[in-house]
């Protein structure tokens, strides 16, 4: 299973990352970078089972390819804001991790808007058959 391995590399990065923090704190976060890197490879396969997973029940529904694509936009700026935040953090640059969090909301919301459009158009349409 991946996740054993996913859970085996990050065990391995932090032993590496706590042990070099006090000596060498450039290679702490350097190791911690890797490390995410190499988490991010092993769940590339699992993020096409999610795409494709979604494509099937979006097509089924019959539902706009728009809200698909704004689902996967969406949950690829979360979690790669997250991602990132974390490695700043990681490096002790708080005000840096801060920054991308809300950068990262900001994308979010502005990915949602087309969504929330359409959910609105449809609530004023029903609205307006009663």
């Amino acid at each position: 299973m991946e996740i054993i391995k996913i859970g085996a590399v990050a065990l391995t990065g932090m032993l590496f990352a706590v042990l070099m923090r006090n000596k060498n704190p450039t290679a702490a976060a350097l190791t911690a970078l890797a490390c995410t890197l190499v988490i991010a490879s092993y769940m590339l396969g699992a993020f096409e089972d999610l795409f494709s997973g979604f494509s099937r029940l979006l097509s089924s529904g019959g539902l706009d390819p728009v809200f698909y694509k704004s689902i996967i936009k969406v949950i690829g700026v979360a979690y790669f804001s997250e991602i990132i935040s974390g490695l700043c953090r990681d490096a002790g640059e708080n005000a840096i991790a801060a920054k991308v969090e809300i950068a990262g909301r900001v994308f979010v919301l502005t990915l949602t808007l087309p969504v929330v459009t359409e959910l609105m158009n449809v609530i004023i349409g029903a609205l307006d058959m009663i």
